[in-house]
């Protein structure tokens, strides 16, 4: 990742243009962004994007690429950052942006996906949706990637539904929320960063997420069992400025949509080998993976079925959506 520059900080992003007479830009230098620190497969996804742009433009279009969050946005910040100019390029989990924009929160839907190619197949199905969307904020949807199955991560072993009232329970989303308040437990949101002390200190006692963000955390020390619930594979989408992007001439543009395809596949291939590899770790640091009760995945389901029948009610804008790719599952 030698060529990519990074900058120290700004205040703000510094963008620097070099315009032709007819006002196409020659070169440009901007800031790409992403909140998780650069061991996360999304920012090594950002910083290889990085090197493919100035890599093809000959050095015309560089990225400085700002990680673990060092601008100061957090996740739920980011489609609005994009669209004012704050940063040019971020890269966003879908629904940590969902309160901005409904129809990204549709991907975390709980155990509405459970496969890898199924969640490859809606994706695909999703990019026209939620093209439009990002069009209405300004923004063009470089690429999309997904990040591992979601899993519940808890401090005391679970045998069934019964057994998970009372957890405190971190959660990325709304949909999550509602699960777990359905089984009786106290879910609560609070930031990545605040993790590991809140599970230190009692605030918490079980989290879903991925095994990526258990390693980057290292919250093996303060967690002992993992259950595969796959209560959501939820993903991340890379925007850019649509005002930056029609900037660049069209030879840039190109090279743009060259190097987000690359990214993409790569991405997608390396979140399989990380869902392996992360829990491996997670077991190798004293982490138990457990089987799940099929009786309490089954129990799991049928709420998760609730929830998404009341989210699309609630956001009709994303029920073409649903209906095609339920269609095609037999959901």
């Amino acid at each position: 990742m030698g060529k990519t520059r990074r900058l120290i900080f700004a205040a703000s992003f510094v963008a620097i243009l070099v315009l032709s007479s007819a006002g196409a830009v020659f070169g440009a230098t901007l800031t790409a962004y992403t909140v998780w620190p650069e061991t996360n497969y999304h920012a090594v996804g950002l910083l290889l994007f990085a090197e493919k742009v100035e890599e093809y433009t000959k050095g015309e279009v560089v990225l400085n690429v700002e990680s673990a969050g060092s601008l100061g946005f957090q996740g739920p910040d980011l489609l609005r950052a994009v669209r004012d100019g704050s940063v040019h390029i971020a890269e966003m989990v879908t629904t940590g942006v969902a309160g901005d924009e409904t129809i990204f929160g549709i991907r975390s839907l709980p155990f509405m996906i459970d496969d890898w190619d199924s969640a490859r197949d809606f994706d695909g199905m999703a990019k026209k949706y939620y093209n439009e969307a990002a069009k209405e904020w300004g923004q063009k949807i470089l690429y999309i990637a997904p990040w591992p199955f979601a899993g519940l991560w808890t401090q005391k072993e679970i045998n069934s539904i019964g057994d998970m009232k009372g957890l405190k329970t971190r959660t990325f989303d709304r949909n999550g929320a509602l699960i777990m308040t359905a089984v009786g437990a106290t879910p609560l949101a609070m930031p990545f960063s605040e993790c590991y002390t809140s599970l230190a200190t009692g605030v918490i006692d079980s989290i879903i997420t991925s095994g990526t963000t258990i390693r980057d955390g290292k919250l093996w020390e303060v967690l002992k069992y993992y259950y595969p619930i796959k209560m959501s594979i939820t993903t991340s989408m890379t925007n850019m400025n649509l005002k930056a992007f029609e900037k660049l001439t069209k030879s840039q543009q190109e090279v743009i949509e060259k190097a987000s395809a690359e990214v993409e596949e790569y991405l997608w291939q390396l979140a399989r080998q990380e869902e392996e590899g992360n829990l491996k770790i997670c077991e190798e640091h004293g982490c138990t993976i457990m089987k799940v009760d099929q009786g309490m995945q089954d129990e799991l389901k049928k709420l998760g079925e609730k929830v998404s029948g009341e989210w699309i009610d609630k956001n009709p804008k994303a029920k073409p959506l649903y209906d095609v790719f339920c269609n095609k599952y037999n959901h």
